[in-house]
C-alpha cells in the first residue's frame, strides 16, 4: 500500500525539496492531506536530512495531536515510549 510518502519523500537522499513542501502544507489550514499524515512523512524528511532532534519533536507532536493516528505506533516505537519500552530502529 502507498502512503503519502509515494510522492513527498525525495527520490533521492539529501534532497529537502520535500521538506518544504510539507511544512508548507502543514501551514495551510485545508491541506489534500490529514495533518498526522503530514506530519509522520516530515519526520521521516527531517531524519534523511540528518535532523534528528526535530524529527523526535515531530513525532512527539504527532502523538499529542493525533494520538489514535494509524501513525502512533510507528512514532511511540521511534521515541521508545511503546508499552514494551523498546525503541525500534527506524520506522
Amino acid at each position: 500500500r502507498c502512503r503519502a510518502s509515494c510522492w513527498l519523500r525525495p527520490p533521492r537522499p539529501g534532497f529537502g525539496g520535500s521538506f518544504t513542501q510539507i511544512k508548507a502544507m502543514l501551514e495551510e489550514s485545508e491541506s489534500d492531506l490529514p495533518k498526522d499524515v503530514l506530519l509522520h512523512e516530515l519526520a521521516l524528511t527531517q531524519r534523511e536530512l540528518g535532523l534528528e532532534p526535530d524529527a523526535r519533536q515531530t513525532l512527539q507532536r504527532l502523538l499529542d495531536e493525533y494520538p489514535r493516528s494509524v501513525y502512533a505506533a510507528d512514532a511511540q516505537a521511534e521515541l521508545g515510549t511503546a508499552a514494551s519500552g523498546n525503541s525500534l530502529a527506524g520506522f
